[in-house]
């Protein structure tokens, strides 16, 4: 080949260098583009984090501790082999999945020591509660995924339905530090409330005579009701409290709200509509 033309062809191999290189540079810089639409570098396609956000959530992946309300079926509870089951735990799978990511689940006897561990950072994640004024002082709240209201639950021998405003002077059961509990004492000062450790303990009391009345959300009656065969309650009226439920995440870790918000975000309708079917019957 001659000087010339080798010459030439050089040249043209530069240009294409060149103009491929020119385009790399616009693609990166154009706006929407991120390195986490990709699979390199341990990056995700398509991810619905960004790169600050997956390289946090992949240093912490499976040591971030969840702890699960322990009885509280069908919201979340422990199966007969320890399994982590329920409604909120099906959420927290589809979450798992959005974010290609597992975390710790951590089993606890009481609601109560959950909500104590997790002000001491012993606990990173509450699956589903309110976002009391109280518990916003050491945790980040996400935006509310599960709404669910509050009921009376009496003896069926008692045929009036009930406010709270009618309730004076009768034993009242709630859930040991449940936010329901708080929303009565503060608005309904004169009331006499008994804490119990769950939903089920205090039905069984309310159908003992050891109490008036038990407070609790909707589903949860309904499920101790018909799993344990309590034959003798009913739901006796509506409280005006509607929970809320969240998830919380550790006070220094703001990028653990953000992640957490995003994956909420990105459930869809059908999604939601699939895991409520799945545990609710009314």
């Amino acid at each position: 080949m001659a000087d010339s033309d080798k010459q030439h062809v050089t040249l043209i191999s530069s240009t294409i260098i060149y103009s491929v290189l020119i385009l790399l540079v616009l693609f990166r810089s154009t706006p929407g583009y991120t390195q986490s639409s990709t699979t390199i570098s341990g990056f995700i396609k398509n991810d619905i984090l960004n790169e600050e956000e997956r390289k946090w959530l992949n240093a912490h992946d499976g040591k971030i501790k969840l702890a699960p309300a322990p009885d509280w079926e069908p919201m979340e509870f422990f199966d007969e082999n320890g399994e982590y089951q329920g409604m909120v735990a099906d959420y927290i799978r589809l979450i798992e999945k959005k974010l290609k990511v597992k975390f710790k689940i951590v089993r606890i006897e009481t609601w109560e020591k959950i909500l104590v561990l997790a002000k001491t950072r012993k606990i990173d994640v509450l699956s589903a509660a309110q976002a009391t004024a109280e518990r916003k002082r050491f945790m980040n709240w996400s935006t509310p995924y599960l709404d669910l209201k509050t009921t009376i639950i009496v003896e069926k021998s008692q045929k009036k339905t009930f406010t709270l405003d009618q309730m004076k002077g009768m034993k009242i059961g709630v859930p040991a530090e449940y936010a329901v509990g708080k929303f009565i004492r503060d608005n309904y000062p004169e009331l006499t409330l008994i804490d119990v450790l769950n939903g089920s303990e205090g039905m069984h009391k309310v159908s003992f005579g050891e109490l008036d009345a038990m407070i609790m959300e909707v589903p949860n009656a309904l499920h101790v009701i018909e799993n344990e065969k309590i034959t003798n309650l009913r739901l006796a009226g509506d409280t005006g409290f509607e929970l809320n439920l969240g998830l919380g995440t550790r006070k220094d870790w703001p990028i653990l709200a953000q992640i957490i918000e995003k994956s909420l975000a990105s459930i869809s309708k059908k999604e939601h509509k699939d895991i409520y079917a799945k545990w609710i019957r009314l």
